[in-house]
């Protein structure tokens, strides 16, 4: 099954349960919740900890290749100056995410703090007479209508991902061995690379290199542009590198 739709059946069911204990077990509810982030923040500790111990070990790996380029943060600064025009309206439409997000809790603290919980159950009221069943139906809305606006938060990343070929990150400093490439001594690329997913513009004085990565189920996309004063010079170096076939 696919990893998204698994983590939106186990969110839907979730959701379901904690309306089910929220209607009819109501002592347990504040029980349920800290129980809910003890164990979620756990399970975030140990998966964030094994994706950091991999990260760091590629990261070494690459390091101990055969240095090829090494760019400093002065270099690039001073391409990216030349350049800041149009690099600012690319960041710029990336921004509007950032608005999508604060949009979001902004609804979410409005369904909280003033939307009063008794319009939910006056909606559920009209689906029912059993007042239990009621309460159980009105908590459904309220986090169905929350989960549904994570959700749709979520999907309009990964459209935006899409349509824009991925969010394009631009590293301050970055160094290119033989056996991949380490930006901002944080992430690394691995050779081998897909040819067609790198892309040059010597006018503009960069190399661009898309990469995917899996993130809640869900794959998305990202550009790393490398800024450099002889950009065809260093495709050349990463093409030399590039031992995947062009994708069909």
């Amino acid at each position: 099954m696919n990893k998204m739709v698994l983590n939106y059946i186990i969110g839907l069911v979730l959701m379901i349960v904690f309306a089910y204990i929220n209607a009819y077990y109501t002592q347990y509810s504040s029980l349920l919740i800290i129980a809910y982030f003890v164990v979620m923040g756990a399970i975030m500790f140990i998966f964030t900890g094994r994706s950091a111990s991999k990260m760091l070990r590629e990261i070494e790996e690459v390091r101990r290749g055969n240095v090829l380029v090494r760019v400093d943060k002065e270099e690039v600064e001073k391409i990216k100056l030349k350049d800041i025009r149009i690099l600012s309206e690319e960041l710029k439409e990336q921004g509007k995410l950032t608005l999508v997000s604060l949009a979001t809790f902004g609804i979410v603290f409005v369904f909280f703090f003033i939307i009063p919980r008794g319009f939910f159950l006056s909606i559920a009221q009209m689906l029912t007479t059993d007042m239990n069943t009621a309460v159980f139906i009105s908590y459904i809305f309220f986090y169905l209508l929350l989960y549904l606006l994570s959700i749709s938060s979520s999907l309009i990343t990964w459209f935006y991902s899409k349509k824009q070929k991925g969010f394009l990150m631009v590293p301050s400093t970055y160094i290119v061995t033989d056996r991949g490439i380490v930006v901002d001594r944080r992430m690394s690329i691995k050779f081998p690379l897909d040819k067609s997913k790198i892309i040059l513009d010597s006018k503009r004085k960069y190399v661009e290199i898309s990469v995917s990565s899996s993130q809640a189920g869900a794959t998305m996309e990202s550009r790393i542009r490398l800024y450099y004063l002889k950009p065809k010079e260093l495709y050349d170096i990463i093409m030399r590198h590039c031992l995947s076939e062009e994708s069909g």
